[in-house]
């Protein structure tokens, strides 16, 4: 009986020990998802308020010389 119950223990142990990997190698991978999506917003932003500027330039000088 105690054999068993000393296998037993060992086996959860082990188990135990793969979900906890499982576990932090998930959240690793949350983490950077969410450091990369936090990127990308970032260089979207900025792309956009180039893309902005380009604009307004480029219609006050199409507006300037052409008008």
């Amino acid at each position: 009986m105690a054999q068993l119950s000393t296998s037993v223990r060992s086996a959860l142990n082990e188990q135990l020990a793969w979900l906890q990997g499982k576990h932090n190698a998930e959240v690793d991978l949350l983490e950077d998802l969410r450091h990369f999506a936090r990127q990308r917003s970032a260089m979207e932003k900025q792309y956009a308020e180039v893309s902005k500027i380009q604009r307004r330039d480029y219609y006050y000088y199409y507006y300037y010389y052409y008008f």
